[in-house]
């Protein structure tokens, strides 16, 4: 039984320094800071945390320093997904070496394949896994959406322990939630303007990237709902969804702007990996004023 798979479970950036290599200390720092506000855990090397653009001594280091530092404190979960499915068992095998909790993985990508293929993709890989393994349903990024039907049915799987859903779907997610209610699987909403409604409709939790920023803007969406102070969760749900309308500034990827604001916070450096741009000094300021007057709302 897979338990511990519930509530925040915060998706982090991989802090770099300008070389490319992992910025360890603001890494460590971020993830102590989740875990000890409450988060159940962390999820490194997703899409915000640029797994399938860092190299692989980066990624390595990465998991090893995340497995340090999460050690008798909370869950690791380490997303292998990539392109090249060799290069995913690679990862999938970094992971059990630094005992990681669980491994996350996006579908087949680049080509748009059948349900059936996304279907045998899955399998095989919960077959080869050591670790529980969970489904990213990122169609924006993969171009392959995992159908709910397709996601029932791998649900059933002793090896597959669960979904983080960044679709946007929330008809879909409804109907994930509802057909695997009775299975060991547990259900994540991946985009954090939904997170409240999701946690409504029965989800496990939330693995978003506003954690990054701040662990209590997510947290405290979850303990609201807890006490049944509902309109508080709501309030506080349309304020983080400004926030996340951050991430998407000049229509730049979400790392760039991400880290260009928690630059500007004093949280990481702005460094990207692979070709992606770095904010400039001024943007980031930007960023940083507009999310100030966000939060200043929040605390109002």
């Amino acid at each position: 039984m897979n338990d511990w798979l519930r509530g925040s479970i915060p998706a982090l950036v991989t802090p770099l320094m300008e070389d490319g290599t992992l910025d360890e200390n603001s890494f460590g720092s971020l993830i102590v800071r989740a875990l000890s506000s409450g988060c159940q855990g962390v999820m490194i090397l997703g899409s915000c945390g640029e797994g399938a653009m860092v190299d692989e001594k980066t990624f390595e280091h990465a998991v090893a320093t995340a497995a340090e530092v999460c050690e008798g404190r909370g869950a690791l979960i380490v997303s292998t997904g990539a392109v090249c499915v060799e290069r995913v068992k690679e990862n999938i095998r970094c992971a059990k070496r630094w005992k990681a909790d669980a491994v996350l993985n996006i579908p087949p990508m680049y080509f748009v394949e059948t349900q059936q293929a996304i279907r045998d993709y899955f399998l095989r890989l919960a077959e080869f896994s050591p670790l529980p393994t969970m489904i990213y349903n990122i169609p924006s990024v993969t171009k392959n959406n995992v159908d709910p039907l397709t996601l029932a049915e791998l649900g059933r799987h002793e090896n597959i322990a669960g979904l983080k859903d960044s679709s946007g779907n929330q008809i879909a997610f409804q109907q994930v939630v509802q057909e695997t209610r009775e299975e060991d699987f547990h259900v994540f909403v991946g985009r954090a303007p939904l997170i409240c409604a999701s946690l409504q409709m029965g989800a496990a939790g939330s693995m978003t990237p506003i954690p990054n920023l701040d662990p209590s803007l997510e947290l405290d969406i979850h303990r609201y709902l807890e006490t049944g102070q509902v309109k508080k969760a709501i309030d506080l749900q349309m304020k983080v969804a400004k926030i996340t309308a951050l991430f998407g500034y000049k229509r730049m990827p979400i790392n760039v702007n991400l880290k260009g604001l928690m630059w500007s916070l004093g949280l990481c450096e702005p460094y990207t990996a692979g070709f992606d741009p770095v904010l400039s000094e001024e943007e980031g300021k930007l960023l940083k004023e507009k999310y100030k007057e966000i939060t200043k709302e929040v605390q109002g």
